[in-house]
């Protein structure tokens, strides 16, 4: 995977894996954070760490399914794969929720791959083959002591 800036070199980075990457989305902060996750069998972090070293991390790891889709919106990252669609949150590390997909039930796996496109800040669409799903993710309230990065949950409507 190859970043270059369009004003600077100071930008450029080339990352290389040691298998085949399906997804690659950019941090919506690129310019200052450096971040940006891609997808096989798993969801991974890349991030320049100390002394612009590169760093990957493991978010989640799928059982079964590449991820082809890959979707990034405040410090939640959307993902598809074949079985259907989640939702992670970065500030919390934990994944939000996995939805899924049943649109393709009488049709071949993988010919109408599930589209996904953030619509704000906690709403999803979800299309695949002749299904619209939409998912609005809903942050848990509680009185008690209140964690730096609330609990958040997937609601299908």
């Amino acid at each position: 995977v190859k970043t270059s800036g369009l004003f600077s070199k100071n930008d450029d980075q080339l990352t290389t894996f040691p298998r085949p990457i399906r997804a690659v989305c950019l941090d919506p902060n690129f310019t200052k954070t450096k971040m940006f996750v891609t997808g096989d069998t798993s969801l991974i972090l890349n991030e320049r760490g100390t002394f612009g070293r590169h760093k990957t991390t493991t978010l989640f790891e799928l059982n079964g399914g590449l991820i082809h889709t890959l979707r990034w919106k405040d410090t939640l990252i959307a993902f598809a794969n074949e079985k259907g669609v989640g939702v992670y949150d970065l500030r919390a590390r934990r994944l939000v929720g996995f939805e899924e997909t049943d649109g393709q039930k009488e049709l071949p796996r993988g010919v109408y791959p599930s589209q996904i496109s953030w619509n704000d800040p906690t709403t999803l669409a979800i299309a695949c083959a002749k299904t619209i799903k939409i998912i609005s993710i809903s942050t848990e309230t509680s009185n008690e002591h209140q964690s730096p990065a609330p609990k958040k949950h997937l609601n299908t409507g």
